[in-house]
């Protein structure tokens, strides 16, 4: 993707003295107004409010698209915004965003067709703490702009006379004040609005830009996550909802920087049946479903770029095989390191009651449905279960057993632990299974209910996120045998780590990847230390410590 955006402001603003229109053409703190010459002060606080919108939304338009909208405060500003590759004013033509260094350098761009010099500079250090993703300034008004290649100074062409309205005397106006003494009656005159006007003509509106690094922005989200997975490099991937109600695939490395992100797939959740979820396969791939979709997507984690299909009408189907690989009405998906996948899926088969039943299956890459369970057949008893598991009938989840593969329960979420154990959540329930479908417990949890998959780290432990009484949200840490369970990671109400996040993912070295609704994202490390919180985050803690501390005053 290219490494810069650029995004296209028209500001202006009323007046709080004059009620004249005041036109900010460029990123300053002090303004006059050109009518009443009272000065109109930005704060950084007004500017965060300001340009917060259009650096978020900007870059995710397509070329050319705007948008209008009014920024509401004690004073009122009227901005147009949109995505714009910056360009001269005069002969319209695009500047080169890849000198844009060498351009800040010399504090100017020359327009090659005119000979005219405009602004070019790198952004001011205290903006780009606020907005770390904003490089450069284009094309800003070069008198409103400190130390610019020029200045504008008020500027009749020629003294005015302009008789005193006391002794009729005539004075030489210049314009720099508005208030003039007369040199023959001493009286101060307040020069009338006409006048003024004539020594100070309107400024017009100007365009300006900010050019943004993609690399750099924050990744966030005004709606629904619907999954976050990570690869054993600590690359992140996050399934989102954006606010076109579009499914949006980013990736960020482990310093949290853009690697490459995907706007035009057309694989978004259409009914109830499943939202779009993630997992990384054996060969580094990103996998990517929904219950709603036939097909089965295989992107490159380098790139995101879509590498193979299986299902659907643009998928591959298994070679001689009589039955058709679909994901439609999968409810969840785990990949394992043999090179083969785990589905929990409904495909309206009817036990002898004529009711519906899930089915756990396995497939290779190939979409060739396999043997569900890795039973030893070296021996006589392994032979008997493969023989049995065939006609066993759909059990509930409580009482499952040995090799399972049909469930009357449709809200199982299956997952592969780094132990190599597989892992069943359902509610506040949990089932840890050995690779030839032997069970090794099944837990009742101490929560009210749990988000996403059941993670388990390489020494057999199983991490659930949880909820339970009072919006506390927090990690549960069930031991390898079942035997032992504790928060591991506690809700921030009980002075812990994790907020409002709804899907989890835990990487090989233990560090957990948590977020949620509308931006919160966290990660953690395996001792409980907050090694990143978004905004978001951090917005909804102080949120839900403020309503803490009401309730207990």
């Amino acid at each position: 993707m290219n490494d810069f955006v650029g995004v296209a402001i028209e500001l202006k603003t009323k007046c709080r003295k004059c009620d004249g229109t005041i036109h900010i053409n460029a990123l300053t703190q002090k303004i006059p107004c050109p009518f009443c010459r009272e000065e109109l002060n930005l704060s950084l606080k007004t500017w965060e409010g300001i340009l917060e919108d259009p650096i978020r939304e900007a870059p995710d338009f397509d070329e050319g698209e705007s948008t209008n909208s009014t920024v509401m405060g004690n004073i009122n500003y009227q901005i147009t915004y949109g995505r714009q590759i910056p360009r001269f004013p005069e002969s319209k033509k695009n500047i080169d965003l890849k000198k844009a260094a060498e351009y800040a350098e010399k504090g100017n761009i020359e327009d090659p067709d005119t000979g005219k010099k405009h602004s070019f500079r790198k952004i001011p250090i205290e903006y780009a703490n606020i907005f770390p993703e904003a490089m450069y300034l284009a094309m800003e008004d070069t008198g409103l702009v400190p130390g610019g290649i020029e200045n504008k100074t008020v500027n009749a062409q020629e003294p005015v006379a302009f008789a005193c309205p006391k002794c009729g005397g005539f004075l030489d106006v210049d314009g720099k004040n508005r208030m003039v003494k007369c040199s023959f009656c001493n009286v101060s005159v307040y020069l009338p609005d006409d006048l003024w006007m004539r020594l100070h003509p309107t400024d017009t509106i100007t365009r300006w830009f900010i050019l943004i690094d993609v690399k750099e922005r924050p990744c966030t989200w005004d709606s629904d996550i619907w999954d976050i997975v990570v690869d054993g490099k600590n690359n992140i991937y996050l399934a989102l909802e954006n606010d076109r109600s579009k499914l949006e695939l980013v990736s960020l490395d482990k310093d949290l920087k853009r690697r490459w992100e995907r706007k035009d797939l057309e694989y978004y959740p259409e009914t109830s049946n499943g939202d779009t979820r993630l997992a990384i396969d054996s060969r580094n791939k990103l996998m990517l479903w929904s219950g709603d979709k036939n097909s089965l997507l295989f992107l490159s984690t380098e790139t995101g770029e879509i590498e193979d299909i299986l299902g659907g009408k643009k998928g591959r189907q298994p070679s001689g095989s009589k039955n058709t690989f679909s994901m439609k009405d999968a409810f969840s998906l785990c990949s394992d390191d043999d090179g083969t996948f785990l589905v929990f899926h409904r495909r309206n088969k009817k036990d002898s009651d004529n009711d519906n039943y899930y089915e756990l299956l396995r497939f290779d890459f190939d979409g060739n449905e396999i043997e569900t369970w890795k039973i030893n057949e070296s021996n006589i008893f392994g032979k008997f279960k493969g023989i049995l598991k065939s006609t066993k009938g759909p059990q509930y989840f409580e009482g499952l057993k040995d090799i399972p593969t049909k469930f009357r329960n449709s809200d199982i979420h299956v997952s592969t632990g780094y132990d190599g154990n597989y892992y069943l959540l359902s509610y506040d329930k949990l089932i840890k299974y050995s690779r030839d479908g032997k069970k090794i417990y099944f837990k009742k949890l101490d929560c009210s209910y749990t988000y996403s998959r059941a993670c388990g780290d390489r020494e057999g432990n199983a991490y659930v996120l949880s909820c339970k009484e009072g919006d506390r949200y927090y990690v549960l840490q069930i031991s390898p045998d079942g035997k032992q369970m504790k928060r591991h990671l506690l809700s921030v109400l009980d002075e812990g780590v994790v907020g409002s996040e709804e899907v989890i993912s835990l990487s090989e070295d233990g560090t957990f990847y948590l977020a949620g609704y509308s931006g919160r994202m966290r990660i953690i490390s395996n001792n409980g230390k907050l090694i990143h919180r978004s905004k978001e985050a951090k917005e909804d803690e102080e949120r839900k410590l403020e309503e803490k501390r009401k309730k207990e005053d």
